[in-house]
């Protein structure tokens, strides 16, 4: 609305319901003992170790699942640090709850775990959470769970505590959907444009949690779809900070604008760049596969809870797509612009160096489009053969430079030894070799524009 005034309708949807991020703790009245249909309670059972093997070290009645037993007074935090200190281990433990579950209710509810770490919930022996697996501290699991009014449900929750703070708290509330997927679809089908805004958030990717897929939620997928399906002037807006694979609509969009996470004045910056006032700049920092197979650390993830296993080596990123020779969906510094620009006289001086000796690359860029638009100018830097593997080309400096129609710039690097040198892992040294040296010059990973090179004595 601060770009557009009164002078175009902008409504909205939210198309799919908003996902809880918290619940309410549910209280001891909820719980029946196990074999009892008025105590109320829950059968604890705590083990030595994280697979809930043998006999359990402790067993008594609690009268509720909401434990913050946080890190213990050995750490830095105070607090317990483990059900019961001397008995239970502060790390690398594991938990059984059982009991009944009171129905909440007659319909939808929404019931979850806030655990660190692995979690499982099992209904009437039905397996409904299922999450065990390091994960984030002080997080919801949460999933949908269709309740029947005057019911008990037989319940067992299970935990496992790898190390640092560790808390157990089940949550439940009623569904409330929120937005309505049919509302959105209505609504795009009235539409002369469609702004879809996807992506990620913080619970779906971050520190200390793997993504479940490469690819957007389901919920959203079919979202695009439908709203393609009645309205073709679609542009997805998609906000995250890792890769997102595309394959299932890509090709039934006709514009995409990954806007990362870009803050509290994302939407201003934005609507300047849908409405043309401003030339989008921004260049991918990462390399989005066309799947999952394509990716480093596919056959090598997940690995085990205590160990990751890099077997690409020097190879991550655009190094492994180059070395594999692997398209990928959009590369490394991969960008558009609403202007066009053009690389030309590359010039490299000396053409001939010693070790020590330092390299001043130019090029001239020129906006060769209607609109002025910013060009970030990639120097990537190949070895044509070394005593060891090395990557097929690796970034060695990037330029942006501002350009009016028509306008022309020189822009400049400098190569010193550090930019040609390799770590030898048996010496234990840096290392630059004698011999060929390309220089790539370029638009990212995948475009380059100009190439020349020199030579090491």
């Amino acid at each position: 609305m601060n770009k557009v005034g009164n002078d175009i309708t902008v409504r909205f949807e939210r198309g799919i319901p908003e996902k809880r991020l918290e619940l309410p703790i549910a209280d001891s009245t909820i719980y029946l003992l196990p074999g009892s249909e008025a105590e109320h309670g829950v059968k604890a059972e705590y083990f030595n170790n994280r697979e809930l093997k043998g006999k359990p070290a402790l067993v008594r009645m609690e009268k509720a699942i909401d434990f913050d037993w946080g890190y213990g007074p050995i750490r830095w935090k105070a607090g317990p640090g483990s059900p019961a200190p001397g008995i239970i281990r502060f790390d690398k433990w594991s938990a059984r709850w059982t009991g009944r579950l009171i129905s909440p209710g007659d319909g939808l509810y929404e019931i979850g775990v806030k655990a660190d770490n692995g979690v499982r919930l099992y209904l009437d022996g039905k397996l409904i959470i299922d999450s065990w697996t390091d994960a984030k501290p002080s997080r919801f699991k949460i999933t949908r769970y269709n309740f029947k009014a005057g019911r008990k449900y037989d319940f067992r929750l299970e935990f496992y505590e790898n190390w640092g703070s560790c808390e157990c708290k089940l949550g439940i509330a009623p569904f409330n959907p929120g937005g309505s997927k049919k509302d959105a679809i209505d609504l795009a089908a009235k539409s002369d444009i469609v702004i879809l805004c996807m992506g990620l958030n913080d619970e779906m990717e971050g520190e200390s949690a793997d993504r479940e897929q490469l690819s957007l939620p389901k919920e959203q997928i079919d979202l695009i779809k439908a709203v393609v399906g009645v309205n073709k002037n679609v542009v997805v807006v998609l906000n995250n900070g890792t890769p997102i694979t595309m394959s299932e609509w890509l090709d039934d969009v006709p514009a995409l604008v990954d806007a990362l996470y870009p803050g509290q004045e994302g939407g201003n910056a934005l609507a300047d760049i849908l409405f043309g006032d401003v030339n989008p700049s921004g260049r991918l920092p990462i390399t989005f596969p066309k799947r999952w197979e394509d990716s480093p650390v596919y056959g090598t993830y997940p690995g085990d809870k205590d160990k990751a296993c890099y077997k690409e080596g020097i190879f991550v990123g655009y190094r492994w797509f180059d070395k594999k020779n692997i398209s990928p969906l959009f590369p490394f510094g991969y960008g558009l612009s609403y202007t066009t620009f053009a690389y030309s006289d590359l010039k490299i001086n000396p053409e001939k160096i010693t070790q020590n000796d330092t390299i001043v690359v130019h090029a001239t860029i020129k906006n060769t489009g209607d609109m002025a638009g910013d060009e970030v100018v990639q120097l990537y830097l190949q070895d044509e053969k070394a005593s060891v593997e090395r990557e097929v080309k690796s970034l060695k400096g990037f330029r942006r430079v501002g350009l009016k129609p028509g306008e022309s710039k020189i822009v400049s690097f400098k190569l010193d030894k550090n930019a040609l040198a390799f770590y030898n892992v048996k010496t234990g040294e840096w290392v630059t070799e004698p011999g060929r040296f390309n220089v790539l010059l370029g638009g990212s990973s995948r475009d380059v524009r100009l190439q020349g090179g020199f030579t090491v004595k």
